[in-house]
């Protein structure tokens, strides 16, 4: 049987502005992509002769989903979009698998103060690991 669900908690502890925990919004989709290696998916990754090349890119970790807007979270992922420095974001999903990675909010950080939400976007270095 697989169990899905919404996002538990999400925790980012940054080394310079401190830990934040976040909650998703139920209903709402949770896309991670793992990180570290890819075969790159080209038709022209071919030589003449047929035989195919098997090209592998590196690509980063990257977790995103929509969060309540409570106080204070709004600001604190803008600076923490702004800080060259990346923390540590702990994602506890409903069905009890947890992962973690090293890295920073990235891209626009808008508000919707009608729904009461927050659309984010976590990328990394290294691998999103399930611990």
């Amino acid at each position: 049987m697989i169990i899905s669900g919404d996002v538990k908690k999400i925790t980012y502890n940054h080394p310079l502005l401190g830990s934040f925990t976040f909650f998703g919004k139920s209903g709402e989709d949770a896309n991670h992509m793992k990180g570290g290696l890819k075969a790159n998916d080209d038709d022209g990754n071919i030589g003449s002769n047929l035989e195919r090349i098997h090209q592998l890119n590196a690509y980063p970790w990257s977790f995103e989903t929509t969060i309540l807007a409570k106080p204070g979270a709004f600001d604190y992922l803008q600076s923490a979009t702004q800080s060259t420095e990346e923390g540590t974001l702990t994602v506890e999903y409903m069905d009890a698998t947890v992962r973690t990675g090293t890295g920073n909010p990235v891209g626009d950080i808008q508000e919707n103060k009608q729904a009461g939400t927050i659309a984010i976007k976590f990328v990394g270095s290294g691998t999103f690991e399930q611990i």
